[in-house]
């Protein structure tokens, strides 16, 4: 879900997921990294089902793919369930990305 904040307003914000700064860009700690993914999945119910996602760029203005339909109707072919990340909270997506077994998506901060 996406909230604009009108300037010169202000938002309490009651939980909120804000990673701490890992690395330079380009590089990453491993350790720091592994802790970061350990906490995103503590209580993530990983043991369901695995599936196959396409993350779709239906919703998006810009870096959108022009032949989609044709493409989610081949990717429909061999077993790819089509979502728009954007559409869910990040809890659900991580447990979306914990219980698939392949993800055919779009380089770019789609996959953050």
């Amino acid at each position: 879900m996406i909230f604009y904040i009108p300037e010169d307003s202000y938002v309490e914000v009651e939980n909120m997921i804000c990673p701490d700064h890992l690395a330079f860009p380009g590089n990453y700690n491993p350790e720091i990294m592994n802790k970061q993914r350990d906490k995103f999945l503590a209580g993530i119910n990983s043991g369901g089902k695995r599936h196959k996602l396409y993350s779709s760029r239906s919703h998006a203005k810009f870096k959108f793919v022009t032949n989609e339909s044709e493409m989610t109707e081949v990717l429909r072919g061999h077993g790819y369930e089509s979502l728009c990340f954007e559409d869910y909270m990040i809890e659900e997506n991580i447990q979306l990305l914990a219980n698939s077994s392949s993800l055919i998506s779009m380089h770019g901060a789609n996959l953050s």
